[in-house]
């Protein structure tokens, strides 16, 4: 009952997709073999994690946790990973395993609270067809603890990143408004905002992603901002993902609007 917009195209030019980027992946995993044979580990775990969760006879979106486990893999922690083992070694650096450590703890969290959240948006489907999988063998309502122990301890290790990033000033500014916007979103635009699911109709989002998805790399790029060239990496930053800032102006606008309205009636 999931919409596919994969099922649009004919059935002749599909295997363009997997062919182009199987052609694109291996050659960029050379390149990554250049600089560290990790980095290019790490490059190919997403692959195998995402081939093991989709394709008979392994299939672990339908075997629970370990189905859980290989999307968060694949999604989040072997990508970050792969971005800290490369930038360190390309020029000449040694990894920060204290680093690469805590970029791990944290996507982990975050990417299994992804896909939770996706797979218990999809709850109502997949049991329709029945589609057994980790969130179908669980009642949404009695399913909190996990969340909130995630969100504690990927709190609490995105909390010591920023650290030893020295942009703590940025990141708790850029926060505040984020949680302004959150606030806003749910009282006035009716967006409820989950740690990993939340009840009825609403419309939902999962906190943090876009804060992670803007506010992060912004408060990274504007606590350099002064060092030569950042500011046109700020700009390339904006142009590259537009989207996430378009629609908290948007949303911003919306809600200044809803308020307003308010405290006129």
């Amino acid at each position: 009952g999931k919409p596919n917009r994969l099922s649009l195209i004919s059935a002749g030019y599909r295997w363009c997709f997997p062919v182009g980027a199987l052609a694109v992946g291996v050659a960029l995993a050379f390149y990554l073999l250049s600089l560290i044979v990790l980095t290019a580990i790490l490059y190919a775990m997403p692959c195998l994690c995402f081939t093991l969760y989709s394709l008979k006879p392994f299939r672990l979106k339908t075997r629970g946790i370990w189905g859980v486990l290989a999307d968060a893999s694949g999604a989040h922690v072997f990508p970050s990973l792969c971005v800290v083992a490369g930038t360190s070694t390309l020029p000449g650096a040694h990894i920060d395993w204290l680093w690469f450590s805590l970029v791990g703890v944290w996507a982990g969290c975050f990417g299994l609270r992804g896909i939770l959240w996706h797979q218990f948006q999809d709850r109502s489907r997949d049991m329709a067809v029945g589609l057994r999988t980790f969130a179908t063998q669980r009642a949404a309502a009695r399913f909190r603890l996990v969340p909130r122990v995630l969100m504690a301890v990927e709190l609490m290790t995105f909390a010591t990143m920023m650290w030893m990033l020295q942009v703590i000033p940025w990141a708790v500014g850029l926060g505040a408004i984020y949680l302004i916007l959150v606030t806003g979103r749910g009282r006035l635009l009716n967006l409820k905002t989950g740690i990993v699911h939340t009840p009825g109709d609403q419309a939902r989002q999962i906190f943090m992603l876009d804060y992670y998805a803007f506010f992060f790399p912004v408060s990274i790029l504007l606590s350099a901002i002064f060092q030569p060239y950042a500011w046109l990496l700020l700009v390339m930053h904006l142009v590259a993902f537009p989207l996430t800032p378009l629609q908290m102006l948007r949303d911003g606008y919306r809600i200044s609007r809803a308020a307003v309205q308010l405290r006129l009636r």
